[in-house]
């Protein structure tokens, strides 16, 4: 959602300055990112405009194959946990999380190998 794509990366640029945030209003932005270059990480909502986030991370693989991703959703229950780890999701949050829950992911996340 809007509110959270403003917050997130101003919450992980000032509890982790040397951190590069690049943000997508749409997948097709997404896509158009991730196949330009490699990402440390990706965090995205479940809810997307046109398609869920799950498809999302399932296309997203074939440009990212081994980069951590972090879904948040307001809509956690065990079908998308096992649906997540299936894809190869890093972390899954409920909505609304706490910024140190969310940073301390996003730290164990990008200590991960960096992508190649």
């Amino acid at each position: 959602d809007s509110v959270t794509l403003a917050a997130l990366p101003a919450l992980i640029k000032s509890r982790l300055p040397d951190t590069v945030v690049d943000t997508a209003m749409t997948e097709e932005d997404a896509f158009a990112s991730v196949r330009g270059r490699p990402y440390h990480l990706v965090f995205l909502d479940i809810c997307m405009p046109s398609i869920d986030g799950l498809t999302f991370l399932r296309r997203l693989r074939a440009y990212a194959k081994d980069t951590p991703v972090i879904v948040m959703t307001a809509h956690l229950n065990e079908s998308l946990e096992a649906e997540a780890s299936e894809i190869g999701v890093y972390a899954l949050l409920p909505k609304p999380a706490f910024p140190d829950v969310i940073i301390a992911k996003v730290q164990a996340a990008l200590q991960r190998t960096p992508p190649s």
